[in-house]
């Protein structure tokens, strides 16, 4: 099928069908979440079609309590089949040896920092899971 035709086959279809019609054409398949303040109703969703399906997280290090309650908090409420990805070098190393998250400013350096603690664990999980569908919450605003 076309993208378009898609679309407009699915354009007044709600969130639970929408995600059914997705589970229906794929072999494996995953979800991801940032566990941010909007992620819960994706989760709540996937969870209910597809509740064994794996819960993707990439735990930077960086996050702050609450945000680790937070995911707890879903894990335990929705069942979640959460697989967590982490940095191959620690928030600890990271302060002892390269003093610490570089600033923005500094873009190579952030740069290289984003791609240890998001970017590679994450193209870590798609290598391993190898899925044919990935959902994730990403809202109109954010990507065209």
């Amino acid at each position: 099928m076309e993208l378009n035709d898609i679309n407009r086959s699915l354009a007044h279809k709600n969130p639970f069908e929408i995600t059914e019609w997705a589970m229906m054409r794929a072999e494996c398949q995953i979800v991801s979440s940032s566990f941010g303040t909007a992620s819960a109703a994706m989760l709540y969703v996937t969870s209910k079609v597809a509740p064994n399906i794996p819960v993707i997280w990439v735990d930077d290090g960086y996050n702050l309590p609450e945000t680790y309650q937070h995911v707890e908090t879903l894990v335990d409420r929705l069942k979640l089949n959460l697989q967590v990805y982490t940095p191959k070098v620690t928030f600890e190393r990271r302060r002892a040896i390269f003093g610490g998250v570089p600033m923005p400013e500094d873009e190579d350096a952030f740069r290289q920092f984003a791609n240890e603690v998001k970017v590679e664990p994450f193209e870590r999980a798609l290598k391993e899971r190898s899925p044919d569908y990935w959902l994730t919450g990403i809202s109109k605003y954010e990507t065209a």
